[in-house]
């Protein structure tokens, strides 16, 4: 369930540009934030982090911990149907 709200990256990257270019026409984290629907300090993060480095820090970054393994790697051969003779 957790997963289906989740905004892909794409989604997430189109509305940080939202975000910067509602800054960028001088506009409040507020009323950013109230045109989009999202919280004002998620607006002041990005405003934030676009001034620091502008587009280099609008992608996603890496999350901590171990990326997950596919699934057919999980699986041993052991767990594998075999050809019957």
């Amino acid at each position: 369930m957790r997963w289906s709200r989740r905004a892909t990256s794409a989604q997430a990257l189109a509305q940080r540009c939202r975000i910067v270019l509602g800054c960028a026409e001088g506009k409040s984290n507020r009323q950013v934030a109230a045109e989009l629907g999202i919280w004002p300090q998620t607006v002041g993060k990005w405003r934030r982090r676009f001034l620091e480095s502008r587009l280099d820090r609008l992608a996603d970054e890496p999350r901590p911990g171990a990326r997950p393994e596919p699934a057919a790697r999980r699986v041993g051969p052991a767990a594998l149907p075999t050809p019957r003779q």
